[in-house]
């Protein structure tokens, strides 16, 4: 009996440490540190083999690594995890087949086809047939991707629900910022409205969320180059797009050697008079 006990006690241990790894990893990721969360997730998940990935793999994981793959710009990576998202909608659970849509869904936008990515979203998840929505997505900030696809594929009821669930979660959470940056993201882009794009990086920028802050600056960077109105706040956008890629150059371990490599070739660019 004692045995078994301790046991029980070794499995619920590392159950609540691998649980712990997945969460560390993802905030790692929304929090713009992906040397970390790639050390983090890389050792969380093996995926050796894509058809043992429904039964033994975290699905929150999962999408994580599919997260990562697409911001590093890694195709092999997500190629692999797309097979292994194939096999949890095949094999998986209710909860594990919505998060393989997702996955999915995620892909299909980063390859730049909409139409696949609202395909994955609609796929029928549940026993029932019901598809995945509205129980989705994993994180305020996926609603952005859910107006994303909406607005591509003019999809006024995927518009709604990304406007009406990210506009509640603000008005439940009036003094967090993400999630009002979410809100004004959501809104910005459907609307469409530079303000309220303005105000999502405004928001985001004092947030630990990097990814959400470039997601939002990205958004307002093509609003105001397609009207070419607002110079002033095309300007600020180039300022903060730089004080960002300075924040991750500062977490590279070569990040020396890159800054004399750029300050090598513009003296020389200099020196040549061009």
């Amino acid at each position: 009996r004692l045995h078994r006990h301790a046991a029980a006690q070794r499995d619920r241990q590392g159950w609540a440490y691998q649980m712990f790894e997945t969460w560390h990893g993802r905030m790692l990721l929304r929090t713009g540190r992906l040397t970390e969360a790639r050390a983090v997730l890389d050792g969380r998940y093996a995926l050796e083999d894509g058809t043992h990935a429904a039964a033994v793999l975290d699905a929150a994981g999962i999408v994580a690594l599919g997260r990562l793959a697409i911001h590093t710009g890694d195709p092999r990576q997500a190629r692999r995890l797309a097979d292994v998202a194939e096999v949890m909608l095949e094999r998986g659970t209710p909860a594990v087949r919505r998060h393989a849509s997702w996955l999915l869904a995620l892909f299909a936008m980063a390859e730049g086809n909409p139409e696949a990515a609202r395909g994955w979203l609609r796929a029928p998840t549940e026993p029932d047939a019901r598809v995945m929505l509205p129980r989705f997505p994993l994180d305020i900030a996926d609603e952005v991707l859910l107006a994303r696809i909406a607005r591509a594929t003019q999809d006024d009821e995927l518009a709604q629900l990304a406007l009406s669930n990210s506009g509640r979660r603000a008005k439940l959470n009036p003094d967090v910022a993400s999630i009002a940056a979410t809100a004004a993201h959501v809104r910005g882009l459907l609307e469409p409205s530079h303000a309220s794009l303005r105000e999502a990086v405004d928001l985001f920028d004092p947030t630990p969320r990097r990814l959400e802050l470039a997601a939002a600056l990205e958004d307002l960077g093509v609003e105001l180059i397609a009207s070419q109105t607002d110079g002033v706040a095309y300007f600020r956008l180039l300022q903060t797009l730089a004080h960002y890629g300075r924040e991750q150059l500062a977490e590279r371990p070569e990040a020396t050697a890159i800054r004399r490599r750029h300050a090598e070739y513009f003296a020389e660019f200099g020196e040549r008079g061009i």
